[in-house]
């Protein structure tokens, strides 16, 4: 993400007093963001990874050149957006530490004839297995 801002970042600075206003506009549509979104991005990610001095650096490095570009608007949105990005950083580091998961839980569907053979090479094997249950998919019904 950070390569992206700063990619988007040098693009704005290369082409934003370009002779050509189709070139012009199309970089400062593309920056719009920099100077809140993105700044709160980097901000954010300044806090996240601040014991990584190697990142950290590199966000500071970011942020400054962000500020020297846009000057006061993105000094004061940067801590602002940041703050609502860094909370919600925390908040899902809590959820994820807490066990949420963003994958399904597995579901084996089996028709008659393989719970049969699943079945009958347990009893070859004398093991106990758990029930399996029985899981059907119905069609719905499309309108139209």
């Amino acid at each position: 993400l950070t390569r992206m801002i700063n990619t988007t970042l040098r693009g704005w600075k290369r082409y934003k007093n370009h002779p050509n206003k189709r070139i012009r506009d199309r970089f400062a549509w593309e920056a719009e963001e920099l100077w809140a979104t993105h700044a709160g991005v980097v901000w954010a990610a300044k806090k996240w990874f601040g014991r990584d001095h190697r990142i950290g650096k590199r966000m500071a490095t970011l942020l400054r050149d962000i500020h020297q570009e846009f000057g006061w608007k993105s000094k004061v949105a940067a801590p602002l957006v940041g703050r609502v990005l860094l909370s919600t950083l925390q908040r899902e580091e809590k959820r994820l530490a807490a066990g949420w998961t963003y994958e399904a839980p597995t579901i084996y569907e089996m028709n008659a004839r393989a719970l049969a053979s699943v079945k009958a090479a347990h009893r070859r094997l004398k093991t106990k297995i758990p029930e399996i249950q029985w899981v059907t998919c119905e069609p719905f019904a499309t309108s139209g």
